[in-house]
């Protein structure tokens, strides 16, 4: 099983779009959302994918790694630089 995981944080306008594409490659997409204040959580769960909350980047890929089935394989999506200078 391949999963992409996917950290979010006030994404509303981009994540229905990053969810679909990566759906089309994965056998399962999981959204762990940072706290957003906008729609991100509701539109990711709305799209039938299981969405998570978590503070901090360390703690979203953390929760992330531990959903992975032991026979998965992670693809873990980031495109915030901001994300990559805390861990």
């Amino acid at each position: 099983m391949i999963v992409a995981a996917i950290p979010a944080f006030d994404e509303e306008a981009t994540i229905a779009r990053v969810v679909i594409g990566s759906g089309r490659h994965v056998d399962k997409v999981l959204v762990c959302d940072d706290g957003s204040s906008d729609m991100t959580g509701v539109i990711a769960e709305r799209l039938g994918n299981r969405m998570f909350m978590a503070t901090g980047s360390t703690r979203q890929l953390n929760l992330c790694c531990g959903m992975i089935p032991n026979n998965g394989c992670m693809v873990f999506l980031s495109f915030d630089p901001a994300m990559w200078k805390s861990l």
